[in-house]
């Protein structure tokens, strides 16, 4: 963290927090300021906020303790002055104060309902069992890829009629990296293919091939399918960490969203655009559609089967 965020926690407690509504016990107090209190715990926090997180109060030297309460202290100072200033209920000031506190409270929140709802291994098992049930199924296939549909037509007659597809695929297929290898792709998820050739190679029977060439972006497919199988998932104990992450942002999620539904939420209308020139570069700007790129770049073989 910057020494700047360090200084926002430290006007938060002065600002954000009242006296009346911080309760700090005798055991925790570090040092009272015009009457108000500073506790040990938020000298933690500082001490983490201005070292980046590299240490403690525990692990700082007598020297280095007396310089961080004094810059705690002087903050404290400053920041009691600023509030009666009413600095802190204006600008950009108070604008930061309001984002900090909502922050931390917030996380305080996530962290006390997860304290009270802890995650059980029953809970793990069933997400990690419905991550595998959602596994796309694996398809082996090969493809001889050409540029026309004429071209396709007649190497599909030939392979209708008895051909050897490998040979046919090292001899005409457009696709070097699979045609060296008769045409074979591999082990691949449809979903790493373009959309028009993982929809033909779901709808292929094993052992079959396609029955019309298939048609993308990149030519004409004549597609065949060797096997399909159901992918094999990782071990749960190799993946339980991941998995109860994801448990953890779900019950997190579904708990904002109950809290959501009973909070009176109201939306300020949005602001009109400063001027017909900026709206229209900005309508201009947001119709150039994204490049679908993800599609033709997810593995070799699948960039070999788009080409």
């Amino acid at each position: 963290m910057k020494y700047r965020y360090a200084l926002a926690l430290a006007v938060l407690a002065a600002t954000g927090c009242s006296k009346s509504s911080v309760d700090v016990k005798d055991s925790e107090l570090l040092a009272t300021v015009n009457g108000e209190k500073i506790s040990t715990k938020e000298f933690d926090a500082f001490v983490a906020a201005v070292s980046n997180g590299s240490t403690t109060a525990d692990k700082l030297t007598a020297e280095q303790r007396t310089q961080l309460i004094d810059r705690l202290v002087g903050m404290h100072i400053a920041a009691t002055e600023a509030a009666k200033a009413g600095l802190d209920k204006q600008g950009e000031s108070a604008a930061q104060l309001s984002l900090w506190r909502s922050n931390i409270l917030s996380e305080a929140m996530t962290k006390d309902y997860l304290e009270k709802n802890k995650i059980k291994d029953e809970d793990i098992k069933a997400e990690y069992d419905t991550q595998v049930a959602a596994m796309p199924r694996e398809y082996h296939a090969s493809h001889i890829l050409v540029k026309t549909q004429e071209e396709a037509d007649k190497l599909l007659a030939q392979l209708k009629a008895g051909g050897d597809f490998a040979a046919l695929a090292k001899k005409n297929s457009q696709d070097p990296g699979s045609a060296k290898n008769g045409g074979d792709l591999g082990w691949f998820s449809p979903a790493s293919m373009v959309p028009e050739f993982g929809n033909a190679v779901k709808a292929l029977e094993n052992g079959k091939m396609s029955e019309t060439p298939v048609k993308t972006q990149f030519g004409f497919h004549i597609i065949k399918l060797q096997e399909s199988r159901a992918p094999t998932p990782p071990a749960l104990e190799d993946v339980k960490t991941q998995v109860e992450s994801l448990v953890r942002n779900k019950k997190i999620e579904a708990y904002l969203a109950g809290l959501r539904k009973s909070a009176k939420i109201t939306l300020a209308p949005a602001p009109a655009p400063k001027s017909e020139a900026s709206s229209s570069a900005a309508a201009e700007a947001g119709a150039a559609p994204a490049a679908p790129v993800a599609e033709a770049t997810s593995s070799a073989a699948s960039s070999e089967a788009a080409k």
